[in-house]
């Protein structure tokens, strides 16, 4: 639509959207006339493919019409006139060209917007009209459309589930997310299943779908609400044949391989559901209940029913709590509410419970506090087995632990494992949100708790394992034996081995924890939520281990499949955000909708995190003071634990580069760590490099494995030296900072890094070029300060070819193989493999 906006605003030229009907390019044209008419100074007509040759003037008068002016004065003056064209490749062919000779115009203030099926009718285009082909979108474009263009908070994976099941149809999208209430798009409450069938799904299977017979119909419907996909039920309850059915239509929308089927496109399953009467559904699931293997025939036997069915719940709860260990959280919800819509007493209560836990482990997080509220409200004994799901759950959703509520159970039922469980959890929410002291508290109260009661230790030792990622306490040492505590104490394992710098070691032990979790077989299977925490923990170590570009990809592979937002209070959404500013130097649409999501205004620790991000930014702008203060104020609550791991500017080098010595001397007494002192020291007064001692601490620093820490202290030392007059000692240190940068994939971190040794890096030795050309000496001396190819061939006035020509040459004549090995050499260091 930008574009379509754009020619708009220049007054002539247009945009005509391609597609198939149903693909959604006639909505694209009608939102974009919306936008039109709300900006306003444009006269805006439409031009009818049904006025067949007289299509022209009749467009013509109803412009007129609108202007209030005569034909015999030509088109109106003064105006941008849009034509609005659907189906433009069935207009006439001299209609055609009239239409194609006004748009590209310029003078004429002629601006057309269309719709075709091909572009062929609109080729040769003018130049200024712009053919765009509306193609199936992935989950990336499709957050994209949601989140850019629509303005909508919506949850990546949500985005990514919308472009599956409605196979990236833009049209389909669109409509669906118009539909569709705001928390469904973000994730806190479940989409319906199927989704509901639109315009757009109509327009593409509509006509497809009326054609086929009733046995057809019903069979296709049975497919379409059969949870089992093994070919053989799908025959016993269509009662057909096996060649019956590949020999039928129903075979046009239906895959079969080795034994089981699926429906081809969801959005058939979508509109054959929606289609279907209330007593066509109930046939279906008579059908597939007698046809269906246990557990799955209770399902349809009890959607089939129009009454209560005794006994039912008590099969499809044990069907619900199998799924969820399976890791199948979202079809656990689904039993689990169903089962409660046929249960009483305590039946009843257990449904709801695990409907609570199931849609908890998917990050239906409204949802689950809803469920597992009933529970907490009921009078019977299971209800204190909800309290630390529902804790967990209120702390995702609203972002904030209820502690009034744990503290009444404490004084009711002290000795409850359920007690205990909140009490761990809170101890574990509040130390994710950086809540120290009541982080403690509760952690206190869970291991009082669980010594007075003899139980509960494993779930007190997770809770401790968890305080201690986030810089609360000493992590224990003991293991649990509750199967579905391991996933959870694998990512606790592998953060503290990213905190101890062993980032190798972290990501093994969380790639064994994923694996053994995704194993057939395995006593429990990874949910949506464990498998988010798990993910986002594998970024946390791919940062640790200097590779952002990495993480990045990490942290967008999961936020399409997972709840990232929810996890570590916000810390999978700030990690995000911080590697989209290093690396592209601004927020992407990925992080900004992850940011969007959060529940409240985030806890303190992303708060802060955000302020470290507007420092980032404000100093790749060149504002010095600007990020000074950003990080002044993200350093009133200091990173904790696992938080020390994202990337953050140097307090003390920030402040003196805004001329605040005195700040940046306060800042100095405030730091504990041996790298930050080294830093502080070197920034303060550059002749400290000088000092013996500070010798003996450089080297013990470039052991530390942290590269962002050890990018950070070479960049001090070499600006140090360089300062001190010992620029030729400098250089081969700040080069380092850079190239540690450079391969961390962080683009933007790594241009302001070079933008910022450049003055220590421009005065290179006479004698390094003797055998090259002025132009190549030229070439070699930009590159050297990290200018692009693109960039070179423009200060230079020469084509990016010439330029990669002139480099080869170079590399040759100083054998050397990379632009690092060139900046190496150019400052007196050699290979690059010397320096390491």
């Amino acid at each position: 639509m930008t574009a379509a906006l754009a020619a708009v605003e220049a007054g002539w030229g247009g945009h005509v959207w391609v597609g198939e009907p149903g693909s959604g390019k006639s909505l694209l044209l009608e939102r974009t006339l919306d936008d039109i008419h709300q900006t306003g100074g444009c006269l805006v007509a439409r031009l009818l493919v049904s006025d067949g040759p007289r299509a022209l003037p009749l467009f013509t008068q109803r412009l007129h019409s609108l202007a209030g002016t005569s034909p015999r004065d030509g088109f109106p003056l003064g105006s941008t006139i849009v034509a609005v064209v659907d189906d433009f490749d069935s207009l006439e062919a001299e209609t055609t060209a009239e239409v194609l000779a006004l748009a590209s115009t310029r003078a004429a203030g002629f601006v057309l917007l269309g719709t075709a099926r091909t572009g062929s009718a609109v080729q040769p285009a003018p130049h200024p009209l712009v053919v765009s082909a509306v193609h199936p979108l992935d989950a990336r474009e499709t957050l994209h459309l949601l989140h850019d263009e629509e303005g909508l908070a919506v949850a990546p994976h949500v985005a990514a589930l919308l472009a599956e099941k409605l196979a990236g149809n833009v049209g389909g999208i669109l409509e669906m997310a118009a539909v569709l209430e705001p928390e469904q798009l973000t994730g806190a409450t479940a989409l319906p299943d199927p989704l509901p069938a639109t315009p757009a799904t109509t327009a593409v299977y509509g006509t497809a779908l009326d054609a086929l017979t009733p046995v057809e119909r019903m069979t296709l419907l049975i497919a379409a609400v059969s949870v089992s996909r093994r070919t053989e039920t799908l025959l016993a309850a269509s009662g057909l044949e096996l060649g019956e059915l590949i020999g039928s239509a129903v075979a046009d929308h239906v895959r079969f391989v080795a034994g089981f089927f699926e429906i081809a496109d969801p959005r058939v399953r979508s509109l054959v559901h929606a289609r279907a009467s209330l007593a066509e559904r109930t046939n279906a699931h008579e059908r597939l209940a007698a046809a269906s293997e246990p557990g799955f025939a209770e399902w349809h036997a009890s959607l089939a029913a129009l009454a209560g069915l005794p006994g039912i719940a008590t099969p499809l709860i044990a069907l619900a709590r199998d799924a969820l260990t399976r890791g199948d959280s979202a079809w656990a919800y689904d039993v689990a509410r169903e089962a409660s819509s046929q249960a009483t007493g305590d039946d009843r209560l257990h449904a709801e419970l695990t409907a609570g836990i199931a849609a908890l482990q998917s990050g239906f997080v409204l949802d689950a506090v809803h469920w597992l509220g009933r529970v907490l409200r009921s009078d019977e004994a299971i209800a204190v087995r909800a309290l630390g799901p529902y804790t967990i759950a209120v702390a995702l959703a609203h972002g904030h632990v209820p502690d009034t509520d744990i503290e009444a159970w404490v004084a009711r039922e002290p000795a409850a494992l359920g007690v205990i469980g909140a009490a761990a959890a809170a101890a574990g929410l509040h130390a994710e949100r950086g809540n120290v002291d009541a982080a403690t508290r509760w952690l206190d109260t869970a291991r009082t708790l669980a010594q007075a009661d003899g139980t509960g230790a494993d779930l007190v030792g997770l809770a401790g394992a968890w305080c201690s990622v986030f810089g609360i306490g000493e992590a224990p040492t003991e293991t649990s034996s509750t199967p579905w505590l391991h996933g959870y104490l694998s990512v606790c394992a592998g953060l503290q081995l990213v905190r101890e710098d062993d980032c190798d070691a972290a990501a093994r032990v969380l790639a064994t924890a994923s694996l053994g979790l995704s194993r057939t077989g395995s006593d429990v299977a990874a949910t949506p939520l464990l498998d988010a925490h798990l993910r986002v923990a594998g970024a946390l170590a791919s940062v640790g281990n200097g590779d952002f570009a990495l993480a990045a990809s990490a942290i967008e592979d999961a936020a399409f499949l997972a709840p990232v937002s929810l996890v570590f209070a916000g810390l999978g959404a700030a990690t995000a955000r911080r590697l989209a500013v290093l690396i592209t130097g601004d927020v992407t649409t990925l992080a900004a909708s992850l940011a969007r999501i959060q529940p409240g205004a985030g806890s303190a620790a992303v708060r802060r995190e955000a302020l470290v991000d507007q420092a980032f930014a404000a100093s790749f702008g060149g504002h010095s003071t600007e990020a000074a203060a950003f990080l002044s104020m993200a350093c009133e609550q200091p990173a904790r634990g696992i938080q020390l791991v994202l990337p953050a500017p140097d307090e003390v080098r920030t402040w003196l580069d805004a001329d605040q010595r005195p700040r940046a001397e306060a800042a100095a007494r405030r730091e504990r760590g041996t790298s930050a002192r080294l830093r502080a020291s070197l920034a303060l007064d550059p002749n400290a490099h000088r000092d013996d001692h500070w010798g003996r601490v450089i080297d013990e620093v470039r052991s530390v494995g942290n590269a962002w820490q050890r990018a950070l202290t070479e960049h001090e030392l070499g600006t140090a030296m360089t300062r001190a007059g010992d620029v030729a000692a400098g250089r081969p240190h700040l080069l380092l900072a850079t190239e540690i940068l450079f391969r961390s994939g962080a683009a933007a971190l790594t241009a302001h890094a070079r933008e910022s040794s450049a003055g220590a890096t421009t005065a290179p030795p006479e004698d390094w070029g003797a055998t090259l050309t002025d132009r190549e000496r030229e070439v070699a001396a930009l590159v050297v300060l990290g200018t692009s190819n693109r960039d070179v061939a423009i200060r230079l006035h020469l084509s990016v070819r010439t330029v990669e020509v002139h480099l080869a040459r170079v590399f040759g004549k100083l054998d050397v193989h990379s632009r690092t090995e060139l900046s190496y050499l150019v400052h007196g260091r050699g290979s690059l493999g010397s320096t390491t």
